[in-house]
């Protein structure tokens, strides 16, 4: 049996929004990641993240950390899924 994969709906929403990072799915049935992007977006970002999500999703909880209002340089090109 496959197992839902929930990084390709986070994948493409971030990706249309124009945000950088990573998402992957951990073993224990969460998905982890890193974005950039401006405030904005980043909050319509998790809010979508905290409410909505994939399809398929159970969301108990969203958890948001290291958060910083402002980076020198971008560390990712754009979106992408790590497997």
């Amino acid at each position: 049996m496959r197992r839902y994969d929930a990084t390709q709906h986070t994948h493409r929403f971030a990706s249309s929004k124009g945000l950088r990072g990573w998402c992957r799915n951990m073993p224990s049935g969460t998905v982890a990641g890193k974005a950039e992007g401006d405030l904005a977006t980043l909050a319509e970002f998790k809010a979508w993240l905290s409410t909505r999500g994939s399809p398929k999703s159970r969301i108990d909880r969203a958890v948001f950390e290291n958060e910083q209002a402002a980076i020198e340089a971008a560390e990712f090109d754009d979106f992408r899924i790590i497997r």
